[in-house]
């Protein structure tokens, strides 16, 4: 059994700056002001918006091993395979940002939203953490695929 799951970043708080956007954009406009700079401002933010937009989390677990990717940024999974791993389990964490960071406590962590998700260690002592939305399906598609946690 293989699943595939998948999370984007929240909308809400992108969509807050589409606003602040068009009302920057149209009173520079307005009131004269350097309106290349302004425009080429406007093009950047909007690229920016797109591309958190777009990027999503995806984690694949297999009988064999949990892979995980950022879309579109990597083309390849990061493979864990399971005779890799020490240690897995579920944990609730405290907010420490979105997107990837690295934590002494937690290792490289991977989350876009939330606070519960697949703490990893490996063999050799690496740690990793996935944000994960589907609690109850990533439990139960890791106990199909005969993983102890």
């Amino acid at each position: 059994m293989t699943q595939l799951f998948s999370q984007k970043f929240s909308k809400g708080w992108l969509f807050l700056l589409v606003p602040i956007l068009i009302l920057t954009t149209y009173g520079g406009l307005s009131q004269n002001e350097n309106s290349m700079r302004l425009v080429v401002f406007s093009i950047l933010i909007l690229a920016i918006i797109i591309f958190i937009y777009s990027t999503i989390l995806q984690y694949k677990i297999e009988p064999e091993a949990i892979s995980f990717r950022w879309k579109p940024l990597q083309k390849n999974y990061t493979r864990l395979e399971k005779a890799d791993i020490k240690k897995l389990e579920i944990i609730r964490y405290p907010f420490i940002g979105y997107g990837f960071r690295v934590s002494r406590k937690y290792g490289s962590v991977h989350n876009t939203a939330g606070a519960i998700g697949l703490q990893i260690e490996t063999n050799q002592g690496n740690k990793i953490l996935l944000g994960i939305g589907e609690v109850a399906k990533t439990k139960e598609t890791l106990k199909a695929c005969g993983y102890e946690f």
